[in-house]
């Protein structure tokens, strides 16, 4: 009986080993997953500074009518954020239908990952829209 309880104690004694393990085996799971939270929240927060910077630069085309494209472009680059205004590609065009003029005014960004290597998605083609109609 005694022989038992010595086991016991050796056994529980070498256990402080395998909490170590354990966290070797799961911790790069858990801090993959909570990158790739994180990084989507980017990716989220980004599509979301686009749509908003487009419609409101629809918004300054609306009340500027005489607003020319590149006062149209800059004013959108300066309503992006979460990254560098000089990297969203915009493009603001005038289109007819039926009788009236519209402004159009897409922003475009390719988004890439922090770290490629860790998730394998290519860039991102992040793009906002608007359209409104000037007349």
């Amino acid at each position: 009986m005694m022989a038992g309880i010595r086991s016991l104690g050796r056994l529980r004694r070498c256990e402080g080993g395998v909490s170590a393990l354990e966290f070797a085996l799961v911790a790069p799971l858990f801090f993959l997953m909570l990158f790739g939270i994180i990084e989507f929240g980017r990716l989220s927060w980004i599509r979301t500074s686009l749509q908003h910077a487009a419609d409101e630069a629809s918004r300054y085309a609306l009340v500027s009518t005489g607003a020319s494209t590149s006062q149209i472009t800059d004013y959108a680059r300066a309503r992006v954020s979460g990254v560098d205004p000089n990297l969203v590609a915009v493009n603001v065009t005038q289109e007819s239908s039926g009788g009236r003029t519209f402004v159009v005014i897409n922003l475009s960004f390719n988004f890439t990952f922090v770290a490629e290597n860790l998730l394998p998605y290519g860039p991102i083609p992040l793009v906002g829209r608007s359209r409104v109609a000037t007349s």
